[in-house]
């Protein structure tokens, strides 16, 4: 079933209808929806609803609402994803891919080795990835994208540092209980500068390694955000157990 995100669709009960001109050419002219086809529209407020198309035009597309969804709850501890851009098309593959597997917030990490410095088309590019990927993995939000550097970057932090003694997961198995926001960071191609790293130890980022072989940018970020998922999800079934 056709799937779209549309922010403020049905906030306040305001409105059946779309009128978000991007939205209403992408159900028109892209996945050409007809009166009487039933579709899926979740909001920025996680809410989902299960509408039947009454009446499309260029400027509105009028719904029938058939139910409402109970919001579908996202994890408990959320992900930021810190990474260094790769040149190319490999930074669509991050985005895509982090969204789907539930990343809150991507950062485009800024570093004095940074190759990939995006500017606003393709990071509009990119947003338009990580909403598809989120309606196609059936997510009840976007992760947001915006740039960021070491020190900008708060809470709980575990950063890919070749040479590291500890795996993500026993750096997270050493804590006591789930954090709230875990941020997993993940350097340049051409590694981080030795100030890089003092900063990043400095600042209490957890050092971790990510085996013996050197793994290119994407493959690193979509493993470790791999690992804290999975992390995530079996340590909250255990406690919901007790």
């Amino acid at each position: 079933m056709t799937r779209i995100y549309c922010p403020n669709f049905f906030i306040n009960n305001s409105t059946e209808s779309i009128n978000d001109s991007s939205i209403i050419h992408r159900l028109n002219n892209v996945l050409r929806i007809k009166p009487g086809e039933k579709i899926e529209i979740f909001n920025k407020e996680g809410k989902i609803f299960y509408v039947e198309i009454e009446k499309s035009t260029e400027k509105k597309i009028e719904v029938k609402i058939i139910n409402v969804y109970a919001e579908r709850q996202e994890e408990s501890s959320e992900i930021i994803l810190a990474v260094a851009f790769p040149k190319g098309k490999r930074g669509e593959w991050i985005i895509e891919k982090a969204t789907e597997i539930g990343v809150k917030k991507i950062i485009i990490l800024q570093t004095d080795r940074s190759i990939m410095k995006p500017g606003e088309g393709r990071i509009n590019k990119w947003r338009q990835i990580a909403l598809h990927a989120s309606e196609q993995s059936k997510r009840t939000e976007v992760p947001e994208i915006n740039f960021g550097n070491i020190n900008s970057i708060k809470g709980i932090k575990i950063a890919a540092i070749l040479g590291s003694r500890l795996s993500i997961k026993e750096t997270l198995e050493e804590r006591q209980e789930i954090p709230k926001t875990i941020t997993y960071i993940v350097g340049p191609e051409g590694d981080w500068t030795e100030e890089e790293k003092k900063d990043l130890l400095e600042t209490g980022a957890n050092p971790v390694t990510l085996g013996s072989t050197t793994l290119r940018v994407e493959t690193a970020a979509l493993y470790g955000v791999a690992v804290i998922s999975e992390w995530i999800k079996k340590n909250t079934k255990k406690s919901k157990e007790y």
